[in-house]
């Protein structure tokens, strides 16, 4: 180093020398100090092209196998690598997925900071050399991988591909793909990526606002959700909807409820229930929730708060009708999470039996959302059951999950339980305009429960002879498995509730077709659809559903599963077959909503996700049509006039999209 730099680093204030050193130890103390700065320079070099290196990788790491790798690449001490990781996680900006063991712990990179250097290696001229060299290729798990090639590719500049998988079950992948709309500079990605995932992503990213108690990215559910043109404008309208307990429910909004949000649609309905539920309208209420949950098809809620609100409506309720609903819903073992606070609410209140809930909340207690675990904590507290649930719940701990401003709800339903907000209950009440909605404690011995539920229990007994008839009367549904061959099976489920149904046994096609009493004006169409097989000896495969014909019998019908996974139900689809024309620069691009490949007959089928099977119905000439137009994919632009008329005449059997006059 030359005297004119030394003299320019001791002009610096963090180099500056100490007065009181002797003139001998001054260029010790100089050579110490700038040591000292080239330390930290290198450690902040390091630690920058580290977090580079860790977001190339997309995927999840493990941090043992990531020191060995960063310490390969960079020629860096794998202590200063372990020194680097530790700091990143202190800081929060990795963060550990969940995970058996410690040995299974990976970690990922902030969504919002691994998206932004992904950014910046892609606007940088010089490329860092991993880049390429670490780049991967696909292996046996290409159904991640694929995803994460694409992604390095766009950092890349290459085109994008285009129709990107039609998959995302990777769920750290999900995680950073529902962020990209944040950034402008990956929404030509995210606009490429098909509907169906961006719905899921809405939801995951909806869970994570929601559940989690979290600040929600308003750009990002703008950019990506709400003004995304690609999304058709029911289902933006839908998004808002949902978006709105963020809005208006969590940060107590209520009063604005009736000016801003509709009641068209069922999402509508229930915020409109919580407004009349908090003004003492509880008639109101629970007819909004009752037309809600019937429209959305569901008995519950997919939101702990929800689940909870429409608990306390039924329970205030205090009706045989009301107190029956609850008991339907909650007296079970078994229940998923944004359940558990309303059940703990409902048996306490219905003064049932607790034990077993309890032990499901205790043993799966860290597993819970942020939102979960604080109703939990305000039923404990307010109901005074803290001998019974052991969770040493403090007023810190539920300060660290409410204590903002867009949680003002909480802080309000919390205000008789828990400092600070007890203090703060009168200005909540003020500021909201209501007082919590949590029914009072009412100080109970267990004899008087007891006795309390007895008296319940003969208000609902009916005449003996009603009951010896109701109850040998279950009911029973016939419902359909189809496999990803499109085998169909019918099954037959029977239910005392018509909320819970046994798993179904198989009916064999033989007596299916012989006709059954529990048959609808569905199941009777399809009988015709049956066909015998008379190569087969085999007596169960004798009979078989012929052909598309029975797929097309179940569109819009609600009770079709997978025979996969029996508990997720399939969407069966009509569609209309279609033409797009599209002028580009080197001519028109004809496409169709029917794939060739597909086509068996006078019918197209595909599934076009795990939940959702398409079918088109194709007469003779426009299957024909379609694959004539298949041996062209692009017509050169002088093809514009006979092209058009062309158009006009299909427009009479086809539904066309063109940039040309049909």
């Amino acid at each position: 180093m030359n005297l004119h730099n030394i003299k320019r680093l001791l002009a610096r204030k963090y180099l500056s020398l100490p007065k009181n050193i002797k003139p001998q130890n001054k260029s010790v103390a100089m050579e110490i100090k700038l040591d000292r700065k080239k330390d930290y320079i290198t450690k902040s070099d390091h630690k920058e092209q580290i977090m580079k290196y860790l977001s190339w990788k997309i995927k999840p790491f493990a941090l043992y196998h990531e020191i060995r790798e960063i310490s390969r690449i960079f020629n860096f001490s794998p202590e200063e690598i372990e020194s680097i990781l530790k700091e990143l996680e202190d800081e929060n900006k990795i963060f550990p997925l969940t995970a058996e063991g410690p040995r299974d712990i990976h970690y990922m990179l902030k969504a919002d900071i691994q998206l932004q250097l992904l950014i910046d290696m892609k606007k940088s001229p010089q490329k860092p050399a991993f880049l390429i060299s670490s780049r991967l290729s696909p292996s046996n798990n290409w159904r991640k991988e694929e995803w994460v090639i694409i992604i390095q590719d766009y950092v890349l500049g290459k085109n994008l591909k285009s129709q990107l998988p039609s998959y995302a079950d990777f769920e750290p992948l999900r995680y950073i793909l529902m962020h990209m709309p944040t950034f402008p500079e990956w929404m030509p990605f995210f606009q490429n990526i098909p509907i169906y995932i961006i719905d899921t992503l809405f939801h995951e990213y909806k869970y994570i606002w929601a559940s989690g108690l979290l600040h929600p990215n308003i750009t990002c559910m703008i950019n990506g959700y709400f003004e995304n043109e690609k999304i058709e404008p029911t289902i933006r309208e839908k998004y808002k909807l949902e978006f709105a307990f963020y809005q208006y429910i969590l940060p107590g909004h209520i009063n604005e409820i009736p000016q801003k949000i509709s009641t068209d649609m069922p999402e509508g309905m229930y915020y409109h229930a919580i407004y009349h539920q908090y003004r003492g309208d509880l008639s109101k209420a629970l007819d909004l929730y009752s037309q809600s949950l019937k429209g959305m098809n569901t008995k519950t809620f997919d939101n702990a708060l929800l689940n909870l609100f429409y608990t306390i409506a039924l329970l205030n309720d205090s009706t045989i009708e009301s107190k029956k609903t609850l008991r339907n819903l909650f007296m079970r073992d078994y229940l998923p999470s944004e359940m558990m606070p309303a059940q703990l609410l409902a048996l306490y209140a219905l003064n049932e039996k607790m034990e077993s809930a309890i032990e499901h909340i205790l043993y799966n207690y860290d597993k819970f959302s942020p939102l979960v675990k604080v109703l939990i904590m305000l039923i404990t507290h307010h109901y005074q059951l803290q001998k019974k649930i052991k969770l040493n719940i403090s007023n810190d701990e539920i300060q660290q999950f409410i204590d903002a401003d867009h949680l003002k709800l909480l802080q309000l339903e919390c205000s008789l339980d828990f400092s600070p907000y007890i203090g703060k209950a009168d200005c909540l009440i003020q500021e909201i305009g209501f007082p919590p909605l949590l029914p009072p404690f009412q100080k109970m011995n267990e004899w008087e429960r007891v006795l309390a539920l007895l008296l319940d229990k003969s208000k609902e007994l009916s005449p003996k002879n009603k009951e010896k008839k109701e109850s040998s009367e279950s009911q029973s549904r016939i419902i359909y498995r189809i496999d990803r061959h499109y085998n169909i099976n019918p099954y037959l489920q029977k239910s005392k509730d018509g909320i819970v149904w046994s798993k179904g046994r198989i009916i064999s096609l033989t007596t299916f077709q012989q006709g059954m009493s529990e048959m609808n004006e569905t199941d009777h169409a399809l009988t015709l659809c049956i066909k015998k097989l008379s190569n087969d000896w085999e007596e169960k495969s004798r009979m078989r559903f012929s052909g598309a014909k029975p797929i097309m019998q179940l569109v819009g019908y609600p009770l079709v599963f997978s025979d996969e996974n029996p508990e997720r139900q399939i969407t069966i689809r009509k569609e209309e077959p279609q033409i797009t024309v599209i002028k580009t620069t080197s001519g028109f691009k004809i496409e169709s909503n029917v794939d060739t490949n597909k086509i068996e007959g006078n019918y197209m089928v595909k599934r076009e996700k795990e939940t959702l099977i398409k079918i088109i119905e194709l007469r003779n000439f426009q299957r024909d049509i379609i694959l004539i137009l298949n041996r062209i994919s692009i017509f050169p632009l002088q093809a514009e006039k006979q092209l058009t008329e062309v158009l006009q005449e299909l427009n009479k059997n086809f539904i066309i999209h063109s940039d040309l006059p049909a």
